[in-house]
């Protein structure tokens, strides 16, 4: 009882310390330093309203009793399910428990088909039905209603130069509607002439020098160049061959024919013994007719299509419409 009695006097003392240093906290006064000094200042205060024990007497004056021993959980089930409610019990270290719900969401309705139904014409335009079946069991029905018919588009039926300016020419496009649209083509002005080619006209041989050649190239402006042709030297004569033995000569061919197995036989008669060889020819089936070849193609225009320097390149198109191309270096 008298201890009780003095713990109360200390906290009657300590009320208005307390507050005073309460009021005078910093924003460290949560670290252990901060805490001791806030504990110097309550006891200097207890001191000036008429306390005289020792800090150490004071600090065990204001300490408070034991606390109870803690809990902690030791399990967490699902105890019972009731539709969408769901009841966990937690069970606690002291053996001691409660529990707590859980309101689940209901299960959700997909979509497992969507069916194309009966057709009909609404207000002259086609009206399709179609069904959209849900996963519950449960269905929605929705129509849906073609378009209207585009407006008809307009094709070119002509395009036609009407004038001509200067390097402007003009030209009207006429659609399968009749109406008309105007546009401008802007021309690019003609390119400077170019200088004249020119073209060889003689190509002679105008000098020899032992084995080397000089040929002259004389063009249509009168202009000449030169290019020259080394020949070969010729070679030594062969040795005489040695004299062959003398020749059976021919004196006689006589052939007779046989037309019931279309035969001819030939009998050679040679040499001065007069020996003969006999052989017999006969005529070979006809062969059969091979298959007609394909049309050739005649040349239908030669063109000079391209001028690049000395170069003109020349195209020529065939009567089947296929071309092919050369150059003439002048």
């Amino acid at each position: 009882m008298k201890n009780i009695l003095r713990k109360l006097s200390i906290f009657l003392i300590l009320i208005p310390a307390l507050f005073f240093v309460a009021c005078g906290k910093t924003k460290d006064d949560s670290s252990q330093k901060g805490y001791e000094v806030s504990l110097q200042a309550a006891y200097s205060v207890a001191q000036e309203k008429g306390y005289v024990g020792t800090y150490e007497e004071f600090i065990q004056a204001i300490k408070g009793e034991k606390g109870e021993d803690g809990k902690s959980i030791s399990n967490v089930e699902k105890y019972t399910s009731i539709g969408v409610e769901d009841t966990y019990k937690i069970t606690f270290s002291d053996g001691t428990f409660s529990y707590f719900t859980i309101t689940n969401g209901k299960d959700g309705n997909g979509i497992s088909a969507i069916n194309k139904g009966s057709s009909s014409v609404v207000e002259g335009r086609n009206q399709t039905k179609y069904t959209i079946l849900y996963t519950n069991g449960s269905s929605f029905d929705f129509f849906v209603t073609d378009g209207k018919d585009g407006e008809d588009g307009k094709g070119i039926k002509t395009i036609v130069k009407t004038a001509e300016d200067g390097l402007v020419d003009t030209y009207t496009i006429l659609y399968t509607d009749n109406s008309r649209t105007i546009i401008s083509v802007t021309n690019g002005k003609d390119g400077e002439d170019g200088t004249d080619g020119r073209g060889i006209k003689t190509i002679a041989k105008t000098a020899t020098e032992g084995l080397v050649d000089t040929y002259t190239i004389t063009y249509t402006d009168n202009t000449s160049t030169f290019f020259y042709v080394t020949n070969g030297k010729d070679g030594v004569d062969g040795e005489d061959g040695v004299d062959g033995s003398d020749g059976l000569g021919i004196t006689n061919i006589a052939t007779t024919r046989n037309e019931e197995d279309n035969s001819t036989t030939v009998t050679i008669t040679y040499g001065e013994d007069e020996k003969t060889e006999t052989f017999i020819l006969y005529d070979g089936k006809d062969g059969v007719d091979g298959e007609a070849g394909k049309d050739g193609k005649g040349i239908k225009a030669i063109a000079k299509t391209a001028t690049e320097g000395l170069v003109d390149t020349y195209t020529i198109t065939y009567t089947d419409n296929t071309e092919s191309t050369f150059t003439v270096t002048n």
